[in-house]
């Protein structure tokens, strides 16, 4: 399991302290809904009162410092295919040669 504290700024003005609260609570309910789907992480509970806390699912995988020291920054689309790939083309996904 995994707890994630909806945290604010100090200062920030009351009204946007509130719709951001709000924004909070919304995303929990819809990770809720969504909670079967395989590429959302399932929340199992969200605590009110002060600062809400999100209770979910721990995501096994790596920290992004991680994936960027190995693999690098993704490319830019404007990049895209990258060389050696062919375009995707109708319900056929983006094919590479070996050498790519």
């Amino acid at each position: 399991m995994a707890s994630k504290e909806l945290r604010l700024p100090v200062g920030l003005p009351q009204a946007e302290q509130d719709r951001r609260l709000e924004r909070g609570a919304r995303e929990a309910r819809n990770a809720v809904r969504l909670r079967a789907h395989e590429n959302v992480v399932a929340v199992h509970d969200v605590v009110p009162g002060g600062l809400p806390w999100i209770v979910m699912a721990l995501a096994g995988g790596r920290f992004l410092k991680e994936r960027l020291d190995t693999r690098g920054a993704a490319a830019h689309p404007s990049t895209w295919p990258p060389n050696g790939c062919a375009e995707p083309s109708g319900s056929r996904p983006v094919t590479c040669s070996p050498s790519a």
